[in-house]
């Protein structure tokens, strides 16, 4: 299902329930629709900003683990990073 589909479901859904009134998304409706999209819009980004935030996070650790001499074993385990992606943020 698109995010369009999903949004015009929540739509009909809160016509249906009477959550919005529906004379106000009946003359209003694509407005709405453009709200919660632009919504979800954010959402989305926000969620793949804290998402690459955490895996910045994560290499750094075992950057550091590294430096302290660390085994790459344990720092995949601890930091649940791949071998290769260790591997790519040794200083070496």
């Amino acid at each position: 299902m698109t995010p369009g589909e999903v949004v015009r479901k929540e739509i009909d859904e809160s016509i249906n329930n009477m959550d919005i009134p529906k004379e106000f998304l009946g003359k209003n409706a694509e407005l709405v629709m453009k709200m919660m999209m632009h919504e979800w819009l954010i959402d989305d980004a926000l969620s793949d900003s804290y998402e690459e935030g955490r895996e910045d996070i994560r290499k750094e650790v075992a950057k550091r683990a590294l430096a302290e001499g660390a085994s790459i074993e344990f720092i995949s385990r601890i930091t649940g990073l791949d071998i290769e992606t260790i591997r790519s943020v040794s200083p070496s």
